[in-house]
């Protein structure tokens, strides 16, 4: 892959809900994003020599150097999008030991949400901005 100048999605290839809240944002940020799964090669590469995680254990955001990750990311990500999911964002204010505690609340149950149809397959539109490898 090369450099793409847009924010970077980082998410557990493996796992329905991040597999939805992918197709959630592309449909909602007008090409703003790129994603790749962390079991990628390609994330392996991006993100060697920095402290996120690429186990899959959490989402990471890349944006212009910054890394985001858990709560920090997924808030960061709403802002972008456009209509009310930008307000969530707001969030950001809630101090974050609290916010990644109910983050990690929901990810203790993540694998529990069926992924959607074919799902390591992604939708017409979203394979050009999405890295499986």
């Amino acid at each position: 892959m090369t450099h793409d100048p847009r924010p970077t999605l980082f998410f557990d290839g493996d796992c329905g809900l991040c597999d939805r809240f992918v197709r959630f944002v592309a449909a909602r940020d007008e090409g703003r994003f790129t994603f790749v799964s962390l079991q990628s090669a390609t994330a392996r590469s991006m993100l060697s020599g920095t402290s996120a995680p690429t186990d899959g254990s959490t989402i990471v955001l890349l944006d212009r150097g910054r890394l985001s990750v858990r709560s920090t990311a997924v808030l960061r990500v709403c802002g972008a999008l456009q209509g009310p999911w930008s307000k969530a964002a707001a969030f950001l204010v809630v101090p974050r030991p609290l916010r990644d505690g109910v983050y990690r609340s929901v990810a203790a149950i993540r694998r529990r949400v069926p992924a959607p149809e074919a799902c390591s397959l992604p939708p017409a539109g979203l394979a050009a901005r999405t890295v499986l490898d």
